[in-house]
């Protein structure tokens, strides 16, 4: 189904660009001239005059975005898989989870070596995923990661999810992913979620395991209610000590850092609202002059392309 849809989804916008186009060029008009060249390209609407810069389409942008997502949580699930399978290891006779698998106890240990020895081979088959995207679908993962790097140092709260100012362009159950910037904050909420099912699995397990029913049980309520507590208790002190230590505090230093850097000149947020669609686009709110590609950067070193340069000029 997941095939289905998104073959449809990429007729769909064939046959919408193809009639913004008004129709496929014949093979006489798929080169252009030296002047269009110059100018930046032939336009297919009729107009002169330089070729406007292309916007990226919200679907690939959402899609990017999806994918985005889909590594981070595979990465994350990747680091904590070992994590469990020790807890099952640990507590092996109250939930059986190894039992019922056929896994004997004298064989625990190499399962837990298989799972340690192919997370370095997990975040290959990641890093080798971002570039065939990049190559195929011409999606611009590292920009959009550089791009939320500096939403993230330039927040205005120490919580970029306080923040309001959401990307409306996306659709609405990807805007909270979009807010984080896949920063350290949206992995600390990854990895609490998933530790926290993980816990809850693990409960469950022992419950159906040694069949217990936790209605019939006297003590079940006032459990609950010492580990809501607990749990509430945890949340104070939590916030209090990060208040306190100052963590994820937005200092003018990173920010003064990014200015230095090229990025502040890069995007203009007094002149123009960033969201992620001209992240993608490359319309960043460019000041007059040229800014230089950041310090440390994918684009630094690069030679600038010359306008005929189609591939460069979208890279």
């Amino acid at each position: 189904l997941a095939k289905v849809g998104s073959v449809a989804q990429r007729l769909q916008r064939y046959f919408a660009a193809a009639a913004q186009r008004g129709g496929t060029k014949s093979a006489e008009e798929d080169e252009d001239t030296d002047d269009e060249l110059a100018e930046g390209g032939a336009d297919l609407t009729g107009q002169t005059g330089p070729a406007k810069e292309p916007e990226a389409p919200v679907g690939e942008m959402e899609d990017m975005i999806s994918f985005c997502t889909g590594v981070s949580a595979d990465a994350v699930g990747n680091l904590l898989a070992p994590l469990f399978f020790l807890a099952c290891m640990f507590f092996s006779d109250e939930t059986q989870f190894l039992f019922n698998f056929g896994i004997m106890k004298e064989y625990h240990v190499y399962y837990l070596g298989f799972y340690l020895f192919m997370i370095v081979f997990q975040f290959i088959c990641d890093v080798l995923s971002v570039n065939i995207v990049d190559l195929f679908h011409r999606w611009r993962v590292l920009d959009y990661l550089e791009f939320c790097q500096y939403r993230f140092r330039t927040r205005t709260y120490d919580w970029k999810g306080k923040e309001s100012n959401y990307d409306e362009m996306l659709c609405p159950h990807q805007r909270s992913v979009d807010q984080l910037c896949f920063s350290e904050q949206y992995y600390f909420v990854t990895t609490l979620c998933t530790l926290g099912t993980l816990g809850w699995m693990l409960g469950l397990q022992i419950i159906f395991a040694n069949q217990w029913n936790i209605f019939n049980d006297p003590a079940s309520p006032v459990v609950l209610l010492v580990a809501a507590l607990a749990c509430r208790g945890g949340v104070a002190v939590v916030n209090s000590t990060s208040s306190l230590l100052r963590i994820w505090v937005v200092r003018p230093e990173d920010v003064r850092l990014y200015n230095q850097a090229g990025l502040g000149r890069l995007f203009d947020v007094q002149t123009q609202p960033l969201n992620a669609n001209t992240a993608l686009a490359g319309n960043f709110g460019l000041v007059p002059h040229r800014p230089q590609p950041p310090r440390g950067s994918a684009h630094e070193g690069w030679p600038e392309p010359q306008p005929y340069d189609a591939k460069g000029m979208e890279r």
